[in-house]
């Protein structure tokens, strides 16, 4: 059973899956970082994905 926690501890992603408030969170983080990567390639905000796409 503690290998389990250890094991969900290395992958956050399996934590974040398990939890929706966390879910939210990491999805947040993942469009921030999209969308300085986006500014950093000099790509305009139209060419990210809807937000609608990002939910499950």
């Amino acid at each position: 059973m503690s290998n389990l926690a250890y094991s969900k501890t290395e992958n956050p992603f399996e934590v974040y899956r398990s939890y929706p408030a966390d879910l939210k969170t990491i999805l947040l983080l993942l469009l921030t970082e999209r969308l300085i990567v986006g500014k950093a390639a000099g790509q305009k905000m139209k060419k990210l994905p809807p937000v609608a796409a990002w939910r499950p």
